[in-house]
């Protein structure tokens, strides 16, 4: 089973991805609302008789109270070889405390590298990005969400997309 672990997004940040695909002279996969999120654990593939181990470790990590502002929607992770947009948070010491836990409480060795907490709201074939009529998108955001949770998310792969279902939520 392909599992990830993530804070889902709230209601006003689903609101703003509607808003911004408004402004978005391109065509691209539409991440639908109900999957917007923040990857804390990318996904990985999980024998299922082990997911109720890995959600009974996940259940011993207390998450903090955050408050996350949003700043920035972009094209991504880079400018050079964009193949999404997302919308872009400040580092924040809590959001990386809390996704420090998890992998060390997961067992996860992870690449050292900064982690941008960041939400994807589109996706698209890199080699698409040559034929979009603008190779700039750059929108100044200021959107808060606030964070008392994390969630185990299952993800199916399909032709149209991920599709989703959450396993267990966690405070």
């Amino acid at each position: 089973m392909r599992i990830f672990v993530a804070i889902k997004a709230d209601d006003n940040i689903r609101e703003l991805a509607l808003e911004i695909k408004k402004k978005v002279p391109v065509d691209v996969r539409w991440t639908p609302p109900e999957n917007l999120h923040i990857t804390l654990i990318p996904p990985w593939d999980e024998k299922e008789p082990n997911i109720q181990g890995v959600a009974d470790k996940l259940e011993k990590i207390s998450a903090p109270n955050i408050s996350l502002a949003f700043k920035k929607c972009s094209f991504g992770p880079s400018s050079r070889n964009p193949r999404l947009i997302w919308i872009t948070a400040d580092s924040c010491e809590m959001l990386n405390g809390l996704k420090n836990d998890i992998e060390r409480t997961l067992g996860f060795i992870v690449p050292e590298r900064k982690f941008i907490p960041h939400i994807t709201i589109a996706r698209f074939r890199a080699e698409c990005f040559r034929d979009f009529p603008t190779k700039e998108f750059d929108l100044a955001i200021d959107q808060e969400m606030k964070i008392s949770g994390f969630s185990l998310i299952r993800s199916i792969l399909t032709s149209k997309g991920a599709v989703y279902s959450t396993i267990r939520d966690f405070t």
